[in-house]
């Protein structure tokens, strides 16, 4: 496998974040030894472990080798379902040392995995292999998983057949936080969990937040529940609200569910507010002290940055709006080919050029992938602007 082919492979793993590879003939070798010479590049998606999956992948038969959490990795091999692996190569097993096999599984948050039987009964999964709750009373649709996921010690299940409620390590229902919900999200960082209330007659929607004690975030005029939220990040949300005029207006609200302001303390009222952006679709969360937020139609999407201040982000050339952007990430974001600081400056080469590419992705570990016009190769760049040149 020449430098190009290792490449091309690593811009297919890099673009899933998981590695689905089955090696043939001497191409183990090669990797690894790519990996020894180049470790910096592993170090985009979990450097340690790659050369071990990879091992993993072809001694065990498997067809699939995440990356470790909690020292365990999802695997899945052909016929027998999904599990977990360690880094020993061993299955993960229950209390009477029998292997443990699923139709579904997610990664371990917080030493606890959310996992799917073949007869579609959903557990909590423990580092140990014990399955909470043993009696396998949460079932549920299980396309998606994430919302089950654990943060700050509290995952999500079904009680019934429609009432959603938080759960302990023990797979004991919280009753500080019993709340009936339509959907619930993991708690964030800040402890504020967003959760969902839909009308069964009207089918409308209501969200609002709630912290590890069961309690609502209230905001300073009273609210507690909002016609669309965006999830706490950096201690900041987004609210949807309806103001007296009856038009809806998207705006921040701290952990204390006080509205953020331009350039002022004083008290004020929701429709007074001289904090108050219009933009057609749902903001992002906060990145960097930065939130992304998209404006324009359908057809002509463009994207610009907003901080808590409501202060939006201005580039060096006075644009505040770009055709592309991602969040931002390690001090950067990348908007309109190019990536700008938090300060609205440009990324240059040390020829003081301005960096650009078609095709760029966020900074990871010091690292963001980048690919020029008319080429099919991807590179990796640094936060100095300059190019990793593998294989020279």
């Amino acid at each position: 496998m020449n430098c190009q082919e290792l490449t091309t492979f690593l811009q297919r793993v890099l673009d899933k974040r998981e590695l689905i590879f089955e090696p043939k003939n001497n191409q183990i070798e090669d990797i690894l030894n790519f990996q020894r010479e180049f470790e910096k590049v592993y170090q985009l998606f979990e450097p340690h472990n790659v050369g071990l999956r990879l091992e993993l992948s072809q001694g065990l038969n498997l067809s699939y080798v995440g990356a470790f959490y909690d020292g365990w990795a999802v695997a899945y091999r052909k016929n027998f379902g999904r599990t977990y692996i360690n880094k020993s190569g061993e299955f993960i097993k229950d209390e009477n040392d029998e292997e443990l096999w699923f139709a579904q599984v997610d990664r371990f948050y917080e030493g606890m995995a959310v996992v799917v039987t073949k007869d579609f009964e959903l557990y909590f999964l423990r580092t140990d292999g014990k399955k909470i709750p043993e009696s396998g009373s949460f079932v549920q649709n299980s396309d998606d998983l994430s919302q089950f996921r654990f943060s700050r010690g509290y995952g999500q299940a079904l009680q019934g057949s429609s009432h959603l409620r938080y759960v302990n390590r023990e797979g004991i229902f919280a009753d500080k936080l019993n709340r009936k919900t339509d959907q619930a999200y993991p708690f964030s960082m800040e402890g504020l969990a967003k959760i969902e209330h839909r009308e069964v007659v009207t089918g409308k929607a209501d969200f609002g937040f709630m912290d590890t004690d069961g309690k609502m975030l209230v905001t300073e005029n009273g609210i507690e529940f909002f016609d669309d939220a965006v999830e706490f990040s950096e201690g900041y949300a987004w609210v949807y609200v309806e103001l007296d005029s009856g038009q809806k207006e998207w705006l921040i609200i701290d952990t204390a569910g006080k509205y953020m302001r331009k350039n002022t303390d004083e008290a004020i009222s929701v429709p007074e507010s001289p904090f108050i952006i219009t933009i057609p679709n749902s903001p992002f969360p906060f990145h960097n002290g930065w939130s992304r937020f998209e404006a324009g139609g359908i057809t002509n999407s463009a994207y610009g940055y907003i901080n808590a201040k409501g202060e939006e982000l201005q580039s060096e050339d006075g644009f505040r709006l770009f055709g592309s952007a991602l969040d931002f990430s390690e001090g950067y974001a990348s908007a309109g080919g190019r990536f700008i600081d938090t300060d609205g400056k440009y990324l240059r080469n040390e020829k003081g050029d301005i960096i650009e590419y078609e095709h760029t992705q966020s900074f990871e570990d010091g690292l963001a992938i980048v690919r020029k016009a008319g080429e099919s190769n991807i590179h990796f760049m640094d936060h100095q602007g300059r190019l990793v040149d593998f294989g020279k």
